[in-house]
């Protein structure tokens, strides 16, 4: 097994919002849980090349989309979030720069702010 970290961008088989269907998608890792048992867990953010457009609360471009060996200027749509088994990792495509990861966090941190 490959060992993913936060930040980590991979291909995924990515459910559609209605589930009626999976399209092969980059995806961030955001989290790693740690479970006692195998298989290991992830929460996982969707990524997309569709940069134009409607936008919505928790998108942030990828400024450094080339380092990250992503094919096209993309986003993260924080607000599209999955938990994967590892499993379901196709492969690793590349890493997101120190500088989106902080943007990351930080849109993050606005989006989620007010939870629980």
């Amino acid at each position: 097994m490959t060992n993913y970290k936060s930040g980590d961008v991979v291909l995924v088989p990515f459910p559609f919002v209605d589930l009626s269907s999976t399209k092969k998608r980059p995806v961030l890792i955001l989290k790693v849980l740690k479970p006692v048992s195998f298989p290991a867990l992830m929460i996982v953010a969707m990524i997309s090349s569709q940069i134009k457009g409607e936008s919505i609360p928790g998108d942030r471009l990828i400024t450094d989309w080339e380092k990250a060996h992503l094919l096209h200027p993309s986003k993260i749509r924080l607000a599209k979030l999955v938990s994967i088994e590892h499993k379901m990792i196709l492969k690793k495509i590349g890493r997101l720069s120190s500088k989106d990861k902080q943007s990351v966090k930080g849109e993050w941190q606005r989006l989620f702010n007010d939870m629980l």
